[in-house]
């Protein structure tokens, strides 16, 4: 059951023709309209929690609230669907195929036969298979009604062998789409590939996407090239071939702006395009580069309001990664600073991965800019965080780690040297367990170890550099600002230990 912070939510994500729209619909209904009041107490109340509370329980005290909630609810929803209802070619085939249904109600049976052919036709050519497939099984159904009046066996046999084959069509697509989930879920959930043992299983997904391609009669669709050159791009990301994953996107960038009318229904394959090339420039150091996918990605607002969160914020990471890693640091301060007043409030409407990436970029920035205790509130944030599915299930996402090690290197800065001893056994012993000790996590836990004894490795900056250069490590040394965090502990290390010695 959906709660009073969740509907709060809802509607402050609202966007203005959205909150007209269902005061429109309003308008239309008679009676008391208690949930209006709470709509618009909902709207004007920015801050939620016990703030919310504390309004609520003054407009409608003891429960009062909750059969206003429950009604707001469903009046909310059933404004927002007739809103959406004809603005993508899946709620315009969805509305097609219920006035079908209303006309072979009525008996209108011809009617309801033409509305049958242009949904056929209108999903065929947005190859939306799915709603051919309802649309013909409803066509057989009346058929069989009306006992076959209007054709012979032959059509029929026809129509059933339609159906068949985008039937097989649509089950070799959802095929090929679950290898490329699959694929994309190790790459949010364990990062890059650092050992033989993940290479092997990734492997396994290559070989079984080149069967499936293989035996698609289809493999020209937009569908199934637009599965493929994701499916390539994020393979040869997650295995360190940056150029090649570049040119894969570069490829899917072209196809998606041949087939513009394809996509629009569905623009989060195209923002994880473009946030896909803009990591792959990062991690080719191509910076400027970026300029125009990110001028892309900043121009998609006329999205669904979640979507468009999510395009706003994935340019803001990827803006403020340049910064970071070219040095620019109090410009990134400044970009920061242009989203903390509304942080909290928009980071629930983001996924788990996006949020916890948010929060590092940020404290990394804080970090560099010498605002250490800031940088621990957000990397704190993501280490506690437990909204996802617990805390096992927050340990094996690809920042987790990441999180640590940085947590490691803000208590550094602010001179914790008994935290950072106890700190320091714990993620040893976790990546130890987990088989995660890779180079970046060893080099830094070796140097963490010898500056806790007065004895810092004065090999650790050239060692950064070197994984710099690394494929398997670049990314993670790139996230952390490893390379000049070395420079500046290392540097500040000597001068502490020259004045005691003076």
């Amino acid at each position: 059951m959906f709660s009073i912070d969740q509907l709060h939510t809802l509607v402050q994500t609202l966007t203005k023709s959205e909150k007209r729209y269902f005061k429109l619909v309003c308008s239309l209904q008679e009676g008391d309209k208690a949930y209006l009041t709470l709509f618009n107490l909902l709207e004007n109340q920015l801050e939620g929690g016990g703030a919310l509370y504390e309004v609520l329980e003054k407009q409608f005290p003891g429960s009062s609230v909750e059969p206003v909630r429950k009604h707001l609810y469903r009046v909310l929803m059933k404004a927002l669907r007739l809103y959406e209802c004809e603005k993508t070619t899946e709620n315009k085939l969805a509305s097609l195929m219920q006035d079908a249904r209303i006309l072979f109600a009525k008996g209108l049976t011809e009617l309801g036969f033409d509305q049958l052919e242009k949904i056929k036709k209108l999903a065929m050519r947005t190859e939306k298979h799915l709603y051919y497939l309802m649309a013909a099984r409803l066509e057989l159904q009346q058929l069989v009604r009306t006992q076959f009046s209007t054709l012979d066996e032959t059509q029929l046999l026809r129509k059933q062998q339609q159906w068949q084959t985008v039937m097989q069509r649509e089950q070799t697509s959802h095929q090929h789409s679950a290898l490329y989930e699959i694929l994309l879920c190790r790459y949010w959930k364990n990062g890059l590939v650092r050992s033989m043992n993940e290479q092997t299983r990734l492997n396994d997904l290559l070989l079984e996407e080149h069967q499936i391609i293989a035996r698609n009669p289809q493999k020209n669709s937009f569908e199934a090239q637009r599965l493929h050159l994701h499916f390539q791009s994020v393979f040869f990301l997650m295995t360190n071939d940056a150029e090649g994953s570049l040119r894969a996107f570069y490829d899917l960038h072209e196809l998606f702006q041949r087939h513009q009318d394809l996509w629009t229904d569905t623009p989060i394959y195209y923002i994880h395009l473009l946030d896909g090339i803009l990591t792959d420039l990062r991690g080719l150091q191509r910076y400027d580069d970026m300029d125009y996918f990110l001028d892309r990605l900043a121009t998609l607002t006329a999205l669904p309001e979640g979507l468009s969160l999510l395009a706003r914020y994935l340019t803001f990471i990827h803006r403020l990664a340049r910064l970071n890693d070219t040095s620019q640091t109090a410009d990134a301060v400044a970009l920061v600073r242009t989203v903390a007043s509304t942080l909290e409030r928009e980071l629930p409407g983001l996924p788990a991965n996006v949020v916890a990436l948010v929060r590092l970029s940020v404290a990394r920035t804080y970090r560099d800019g010498g605002q250490p205790t800031l940088a621990l509130k957000h990397v704190n944030a993501v280490l506690n965080d437990r909204a996802t599915a617990g805390r096992t299930a927050l340990q094996s996402q690809l920042w987790y780690n990441q999180a640590r090690l940085l947590n490691l290197m803000i208590h550094t800065d602010l001179g914790n040297l008994d935290y950072l001893r106890y700190e320091l056994r714990s993620v040893e012993r976790k990546l130890k367990a987990d088989k995660k000790l890779y180079q970046v996590e060893r080099s830094m836990l070796s140097y963490l170890k010898g500056f806790l004894m007065g004895k810092p490795d004065t090999t650790f900056i050239p060692t950064v550099q070197q994984l710099a250069d690394e494929p398997t490590e670049r990314q993670l040394v790139l996230a952390l600002g490893l390379a000049k965090w070395a420079a500046d502990n290392c540097r500040n290390t000597e001068a502490s230990q020259k004045q005691l010695v003076d």
